[in-house]
């Protein structure tokens, strides 16, 4: 029977976490001869490989890449061979809940464009300890320690041969791990309850968009900055948008260039409460902000518009998703209506966006924008001119206003 639904998981170095994702998937509520799951071991140096030789209960695939080709790039290796209809990519670090495939593919029925990302309700998932937990996690445990019996059981009987410790010493115990240590069994993958006793709330960007644009969310212009690396998509639509962009190497970014395109190509975002993941928490990449911070000069380098060039303003903190949502519906009534005007304010806005990027990737403060952006002074006077145009109408606060800070800066 031909798969009706593919799920790709890139995967580098994220042993045991990949097993209990790919364990979870085995109790997905849809017919598992119809979802096919291919991993892709972007040339991990842990136990990854011990996967090749797993044998689930739906069509399963284990692909090894040669070496080291990044998220975006295994995305595509998983793409290239993937038979389903529907694509749900999922990092190999998730763990779904059973119905999470069942309710993506409900709203495919319905609309093929539908691009449908997971709900409100994040969670940080504590399944294993291991070594280089960051101080943030660490207090996170020890809290969950304190409040949680069957937390503090686990931990006492895998760290300290079932004795109870203080605060101090469970975090120097934490510190001190050599290995990764399971909390959870894959038995449990599927209790609520258990998974929510091991959990924290984890803040997304779907949580922000949601709650700032609520009912306005499903027309808005920005509602694919809330799209994160879990997504289901249509393969049609994915293929003409081309996939995962290549050029985006490193830590972060691939997943909102995917999103922009999608968009662009007529994509219809959802956010569904009741598909529900957690994130199995785990040390963070040594070199997470270098790269970011690289790939969203790459953005904006490949897409040198405004409504991306604005999520720039995140920088100086100074995003507020209500309110870009409002630039970017007034930016579109603009250039509608005076596509001379619109070019001219464009152009500016993004070059002093742009400068933000760069100068906080070279760990400087932003300041100085028009004059670091090299707008002629002769260019300065007409922008000005639009944005005086601009407030006489009344048509375009947010637009005024995004003008004013940035050469307030």
């Amino acid at each position: 029977m031909k798969p009706r639904v593919t799920i790709v998981l890139p995967s580098y170095n994220r042993y045991p976490f990949n097993a209990l994702c790919l364990r979870a998937l085995e109790k997905q509520t849809v017919d598992l001869s119809t979802m096919q799951v291919i991993l892709v071991d972007d040339a991990s140096t842990d136990e990854t490989r011990r996967l090749r030789h797993y044998r689930p209960p739906y069509p399963y695939q284990y692909v090894r890449n040669e070496r080291v080709l990044g998220v975006a790039r295994s995305r595509n290796v998983g793409l290239k061979r993937a038979k389903g209809d529907v694509l749900v990519f999922l990092d190999a670090d998730m763990i779904p809940e059973p119905n999470y495939v069942k309710f993506q593919l409900e709203w495919y029925r319905h609309d093929e464009r539908s691009v449908v990302l997971a709900g409100t309700e994040g969670s940080k998932l504590y399944s294993v300890l291991v070594p280089g937990m960051k101080r943030g996690q660490i207090r996170q445990i020890v809290k969950l320690y304190r409040e949680r019996d069957i937390v503090r059981e686990r931990i006492d009987g895998a760290l300290n041969g079932g004795e109870r410790m203080d605060d101090g010493q469970l975090r120097s115990a934490l510190r001190s791990l050599k290995r990764p240590i399971p909390l959870l069994s894959a038995n449990e993958l599927d209790d609520s309850i258990r998974m929510n006793a091991f959990s924290t709330p984890k803040s997304t960007k779907v949580n922000l968009l949601a709650a700032a644009l609520g009912r306005r969310l499903r027309d808005s212009p920005i509602a694919w900055m809330g799209c994160p690396g879990n997504l289901a998509v249509g393969r049609r639509l994915l293929r003409t948008v081309g996939g995962y962009d290549p050029d985006f190497v490193g830590w972060g970014t691939e997943d909102v260039d995917l999103a922009y395109r999608l968009y662009r190509a007529g994509a219809r975002f959802v956010v569904d409460d009741r598909v529900k993941r957690y994130h199995q928490e785990h040390a963070p990449p040594p070199n997470k902000k270098v790269e970011w911070q690289k790939n969203k000069m790459l953005l904006l380098k490949k897409h040198p518009v405004l409504e991306v060039a604005v999520r720039s303003l995140n920088e100086v903190g100074a995003f507020d998703y209500a309110l870009v949502d409002r630039i970017v519906r007034e930016a579109y009534a603009l250039r509608r209506r005076s596509p001379a005007e619109f070019a001219k304010f464009e152009a500016a806005s993004v070059a002093m966006l742009h400068e933000i990027l760069r100068l906080k990737s070279k760990g400087r403060r932003p300041n100085r924008l028009l004059e670091r952006s090299r707008i002629a002074a002769r260019k300065r006077r007409r922008l000005k001119g639009v944005r005086n145009r601009m407030e006489a109408t009344g048509e375009f606060p947010h637009l005024v206003k995004l003008y004013d800070f940035l050469v307030s800066l």
